[in-house]
């Protein structure tokens, strides 16, 4: 809110008595103007109208300078609704993706169109739940026409469809150091490689001998096939698409159960739960099968928040577990390395 300077003051307490004062932000001044930082929505306030219409104060919703506030603006909604927009939203390459409420199901073009505006999206999309056994994101697009894109992440590009595709910042950590763990020479299975979100960071930093990349959705493996050319590295990652559990693992490239690494990065919606750990465990022996003794199996799963000790798996021993990210108020994602033991 603008005011001169002498009614600063006054309408200063007059918000404060309120709340309607966004104390995250800094009182400015600007030459005989006061610059009086709103909480989102308030300029929409019955009483801050009359205020502003009795104080000569501007009231235009440069009330706070955070995108949300210009989101919620431009969307045009009132303002009862327009609280209800995500302030939280995850950009992957020109595409912007936010979950909306069902409660705007029918303002969902307007609210798209003011996204991309302030964001300076191509493309905005709805993603409405993510369920089934591909974990396939089900999405809408409510700016725009496609929401295929090209992200770019730690030197990596990734080619996908934003609307039918996952892709989780929040595992970005754990991206960058499977690319720094791998030793050069060696030989990886990613058993769940998606588009690529282990393998390409693999391939292209660790400089393995191979990577056997296994993905069973058929509109994942052609982004990943895509994303090996995309990024260069079509004679060091082999893709199969194929269900894990139906590969030979014998020899599958060449190989007789002599994989260093073996990466299980799919958590299922409703997988077995072992000593609090849930996950696909049905999926393990098949990983026994590839690794050499000593080889290492980087088993993604859910934890309750604070678990510290690995769980015990038969043909393997614990070494290593890390948090990747929180999953709900009370489970973390987790990645925990086991070793293969020896026959």
């Amino acid at each position: 809110m603008e005011v001169g300077q002498r009614e600063a003051a006054a309408v200063l307490r007059f918000l404060l008595d309120r709340g309607l004062l966004d104390g995250s932000r800094r009182i400015t001044k600007r030459r005989t103007v006061v610059l009086l930082p709103l909480k989102s929505g308030a300029a929409e306030d019955a009483t801050v109208l009359r205020l502003g219409k009795l104080r000569g104060a501007n009231l235009a919703s440069r009330t706070t300078g955070t995108p949300i506030a210009r989101i919620r603006e431009l969307s045009g909604l009132a303002a009862t609704k327009s609280r209800l927009l995500p302030a939280r939203w995850q950009r992957i390459g020109d595409v912007v993706v936010v979950r909306l409420p069902a409660e705007l199901e029918t303002e969902a073009e307007a609210v798209g169109n003011a996204y991309a505006r302030v964001l300076k999206a191509r493309a905005v999309v709805d993603i409405r739940r993510i369920a089934g056994e591909l974990r396939e994101p089900e999405g809408r697009i409510i700016h725009g026409k496609s929401a295929e894109t090209v992200h770019q992440e730690n030197g990596i590009l990734y080619s996908l469809d934003a609307a039918r595709l996952m892709f989780s910042k929040g595992n970005k950590a754990e991206r960058e150091r499977m690319g720094r763990s791998v030793k050069p020479g060696e030989r990886v299975l990613d058993m769940f490689a998606g588009i690529g979100y282990f393998t390409l960071p693999i391939a292209v930093k660790a400089r393995p001998e191979s990577v056997v990349a296994i993905e069973k959705n058929p509109f994942s493996f052609e982004f990943l096939r895509k994303n090996i050319v995309l990024n260069k590295v079509e004679s060091r990652v082999e893709a199969v698409n194929a269900d894990c559990r139906d590969v030979n693992m014998e020899t599958v490239a060449g190989f007789a159960s002599t994989f260093d690494r073996a990466i299980l990065g799919y958590i299922p919606d409703s997988g077995e739960t072992r000593e609090g750990f849930a996950g696909a465990w049905e999926f393990l022996p098949v990983a026994a099968r590839a690794l050499r003794p000593g080889g290492v199996a980087h088993f993604h799963c859910l934890a309750r928040r604070g678990v510290r000790k690995a769980p015990m798996v038969e043909g393997f021993r614990g070494r290593e577990m890390r948090v990747v990210k929180s999953y709900g108020p009370e489970t973390c994602h987790v990645v925990v390395d086991l070793v293969r033991d020896p026959p």
